[in-house]
Order: C-alpha cells, then sequence, then structure tokens
C-alpha cells in the first residue's frame, strides 16, 4: 500500500515540475531578453533535459524492478501464536 502511494505522490510531482518548466518556458519566450537567453543556452538546455530523461528513466526502472520483487516474495505465514487474541493479563490498563 505504501509503494502505491509513494508511486501517486512521485506522478504528482513529475507531473508538477513538468507544467512548471513549460511555464517558464512560456513566460521566458515572451521577451525579447528571454528568446535570446534561450537561443544562447539551447544546447545547455537539450543536454540538461535529455540527461534528466536518462536519469528519470533509470530511476523507473529501479522502482519497477523493486515493486516486482516485492511482489515476487510470498507472505509469511503467521504463526499460531500471532493469531491468538493477547490476554487480558499482558495488557496494561
Amino acid at each position: 500500500m505504501t509503494a502505491i502511494a509513494v508511486a501517486m505522490l512521485v506522478s504528482v510531482l513529475v507531473a508538477s515540475s513538468v507544467l512548471i518548466v513549460a511555464g517558464m518556458a512560456h513566460e521566458t519566450s515572451r521577451s525579447s531578453r528571454g528568446r535570446r537567453w534561450i537561443r544562447r543556452n539551447r544546447s545547455f538546455l537539450r543536454a540538461r533535459a535529455d540527461a534528466s530523461r536518462i536519469a528519470a528513466g533509470r530511476g523507473m526502472c529501479r522502482v519497477r524492478r523493486g515493486v516486482a520483487a516485492r511482489l515476487e516474495r510470498p507472505t509469511p505465514a503467521l504463526r499460531a501464536e500471532e493469531l491468538r487474541e493477547p490476554s487480558t493479563a499482558t495488557m496494561s490498563t
């Protein structure tokens, strides 16, 4: 259950970061100074985007493998002591 919650949180964070970057690019490209800056730094921005894409892909593969490994392992069976209800003598009031 925790893995599902973490996956949902990660997907929301990734979507938010993509929207932030797109909004910043849009706002930057509105002025001539911003367009000039983008033109000068285009190769750096592309290299950075490619590196981020590769890192994100590798991270997603690791997470997917980890989740698959957890799902493959059988859950341990409960022992008889764990199935019994606790006695009232050991319960604190």
